[in-house]
Order: structure tokens, then sequence, then C-alpha cells
């Protein structure tokens, strides 16, 4: 799932994280602590030069400590039983990250917690307010990850130029939701599913010249308008075939298209091909 934000929110949050140290992993401990955070090494080997990704709590009291490591070790080792990360976790350095809430989260009966809050209510204030919190507690981290204390379905929420996306851990498909957030945060992967209407390498109105042409000679199949409404909306996605960034319920793996975008991405990242923007931040 995408939250789309207008394109002022985008330009702040690109600006906030050109600052960051996005090329390399400056953090060596296996366990530190910062701005209140609880932060443990739970995959990789904690090298310098790695992909850097924070899996931090959201809803979870002191008692609920262990359950949350519990959940951001499933989800760590879980991304890598998927196709499109497999056999990559030497590239990677995750982090579990617990802060204390006052309250749990996870039997709430909106299922909402302070980070979804945030980033749904649509207030500017919000939005700056979870910028600058992610900025000054994860600046070493490529992506960020709040993993909340919920049993809801569709909290995901991601964007890609801010790399920060939210899961559930307690529903029926939090892994899936997972990995196809982790599709945005490190490929730009976009949703194909019914009502999907941003074109990225996955998705395309070009149906005769798609961006994945040469790697797929499958027919695109148009998206439809939306669950109700099958007409065609004139966006494509690359085949028929099953794929987390289509159907988060029935697969925890990406089609031929999206893992070829996908691992591309990822080896660019780890080789140091991304360029780091140092433009200055608004004052």
């Amino acid at each position: 799932m995408k939250i789309n934000f207008p394109v002022s929110y985008f330009l702040v949050v690109f600006l906030c994280l050109a600052a960051m140290e996005l090329g390399a992993d400056s953090v060596s401990s296996s366990t530190w602590t910062s701005g209140g955070y609880q932060t443990s090494l739970i995959s990789g080997n904690g090298k310098p030069g790695r992909i850097t990704l924070a899996l931090i709590s959201d809803g979870y009291t002191a008692g609920e400590k262990d359950k949350f490591l519990r959940d951001a070790k499933r989800i760590a080792d879980g991304l890598f039983t998927s196709n499109g990360f497999k056999g990559m976790e030497d590239l990677f350095n995750i982090y579990a990250a617990f802060t204390a809430a006052k309250q749990s989260t996870l039997n709430r009966s909106s299922g909402e917690t302070q980070f979804t809050a945030d980033i749904i209510s649509g207030d500017p204030k919000d939005e700056k307010k979870l910028i600058a919190y992610i900025r000054k507690n994860f600046p070493a981290m490529q992506a960020v990850m709040a993993i909340a204390n919920s049993k809801e379905d569709g909290v995901g929420v991601c964007t890609s130029d801010f790399k920060f996306a939210i899961v559930p851990s307690d529903a029926d498909f939090s892994l899936s939701i997972a990995i196809h957030e982790a599709g945005h945060l490190f490929g730009e992967l976009v949703d194909e599913y019914a009502g999907s209407d941003e074109e990225g390498p996955n998705v395309t109105r070009n149906k005769m010249n798609p961006p994945w042409k040469g790697l797929s000679n499958k027919t695109p199949i148009e998206i439809a308008v939306d669950d109700d409404d099958p007409r065609g909306s004139g966006y494509f996605r690359p085949s028929s075939e099953n794929c987390v960034m289509l159907d988060n319920e029935e697969t925890i793996n990406f089609c031929a298209v999206c893992k070829d975008v996908l691992r591309k991405a990822i080896a660019a990242l780890e080789n140091g091909k991304v360029p780091l923007d140092t433009s200055p931040l608004p004052q």
C-alpha cells in the first residue's frame, strides 16, 4: 500500500533525507542506544558498507519487548525467503530498535498506532514531526520499517522518496505485507492491484513499449479501475503471473519483472552506485 502525499511533502522529505548517510553503514557495534531506543543487530554481520534497515517498535509496552524482538526477527528472517531477497542476506545489516510505548496497541479496536496516526492524518505538522523524528533517531539507516503492534491489515505505508514503511505485527499476512513494502523501499516498485494509478518500473501506460521490454515477452495485463469496477484503467502490469506487489495475501514472491528490478536495485545500493544528494537542508 502506498499513500500519496503532495509534491511539496516529497520535496521536504527528499531534502531531509539527502543529508542522511545513505552510502554505508556507520554502525559497527551489535547493540547501542539511540534516542531512547535499545537497538540490536538481528541480521547481518554488522560490518560497514552494508545496506541498513531498522525495524522499530510502534505500540509495544515495556512488557511486550520480547514480543517485538520476536516479531522483528520473524520479519527480518522472512524477508530473505522471498525470491526478491533470497541469497542476499550478506548485503544487509538489519537492526531491531525498541522503545516502550505507554499503552499497547495490540488490542485497540482501531489498530491505530502513533506512526500510522501521523502518516494518515494529512496534517503537515504530523508529517514534518515524523520526518524529523526518523531523521534524528536513525540517521545511518537507508530504510526504516516500523512494526505496528496491531492485528489490522492494510496499515502498510511507504513512499519511494521517504524510505519509511509501517507493517502490522499480527495481521494474517504480516510477512507478505512487509515484503510488499520492502519492494517499495528498495526497488521503488509500485502497486499493481486494482485502483493503482502510478507508473513505475512495473506499471506503465505504454503497453507497446513498457519499461520491462526485453525482460519479459508476456502480454501486459490492464489493471482494473477498482475492485468494484472491472473496466480497464489504462495502466498495465507485466503479466498475469502472481506477484506480492499485486496480491500480498497469496504470495511472498515477486513476478519475474519485479524480481529483476528489485535485485538490480539492491545490487546498485550495495555497490555504492546510488549517488548521494548533498543538497543543503532548507533553513
